[in-house]
């Protein structure tokens, strides 16, 4: 089954273009359907309710959704790809939703999609959130893939799967099998001191050999004590445009203090990274 559906939620930036056309390249590779949602910016309540707290989100900061709806349809309608209000056979977009939504509804809204793109997140917050990633990942049970700041010329040629031996990591590759099984190259990578109890990398290069995949296995120690900069500099090295990880092997908490190889990807990586958990 191929990955024909891609959710993009649609917020006013920089990051905007290079988001869009990862999706184009994306949805053009196996005609695809591509659709916006607009996002606004939110923050959490904290209340009584009944004797008990409860959290609630609600929009903050709010572009109208006429100008979010608008900067999608002319990337779209620019690129050539012809609007389509439900998906079907074929190239195709449309816009999903009357207003703008917030990260915890984007959960729910990513379930039907095969997979969501989202641009880089951005520490300063002048762009995604982690929030929003996280939201897709946890509560819409989908995966996410990251767009760099700057659009490849294409994606899956060379995929780098990063393998810490985890139920995440298992997650991703299943999510992925549609690119994997078409990549003229894929290396499965382990980094040492980054791995869980479970198969190896071996192990996997083995069963993907049998789905026809050139699988190859590359285990290496972790530079400079990092396992996310090890594979960033690996998949530079093996000029990769993909690379498929588990995300939060560790808990999200752990990752936000002491920082992991899910949050180092999720804020350095130049190519995209399809990530699920």
């Amino acid at each position: 089954m191929a990955i024909k559906t891609f959710l993009v939620p649609v917020e006013l930036g920089n990051h905007l273009a290079p988001t869009l056309e990862t999706a184009l390249l994306m949805a053009k590779s196996c005609d695809g359907h591509v659709a916006g949602i607009g996002l606004g910016i939110s923050y959490v309540v904290v209340g009584p309710m009944g004797g008990m707290v409860v959290t609630t989100q609600e929009i903050d900061e709010q572009t109208p959704v006429e100008d979010l709806r608008k900067a999608f349809a002319d990337h779209m309608n620019g690129a050539g790809v012809p609007r389509a209000e439900t998906p079907g056979p074929g190239l195709g977009w449309n816009w999903s939703g009357e207003g703008v939504i917030t990260d915890a509804e984007l959960g729910s809204v990513s379930r039907i999609y095969d997979a969501a793109i989202i641009g880089r997140p951005d520490p300063d917050l002048n762009g995604p959130r982690i929030a929003t990633v996280e939201n897709i990942l946890f509560e819409g049970g989908r995966p996410v893939l990251i767009a760099p700041p700057k659009p490849l010329p294409q994606i899956g040629k060379s995929i780098l799967i990063a393998w810490n031996c985890s139920t995440e990591s298992a997650r991703a590759v299943s999510f992925a099998m549609p690119l994997i099984e078409t990549a003229d190259k894929v290396t499965v990578l382990t980094v040492e001191g980054g791995t869980v109890p479970g198969p190896s990398g071996e192990e996997l290069c083995n069963t993907l050999k049998a789905h026809g995949v050139p699988a190859e296995c590359k285990s290496m120690a972790a530079s400079a004590g990092s396992v996310g900069e090890t594979i960033l500099s690996e998949a530079a090295s093996q000029g990769s445009d993909l690379i498929v990880k588990g995300a939060y092997t560790h808990s999200r908490l752990r990752q936000m203090i002491f920082g992991g190889p899910t949050s180092h990807l999720l804020y350095h990586a130049e190519v995209p990274v399809f990530m699920a958990c």
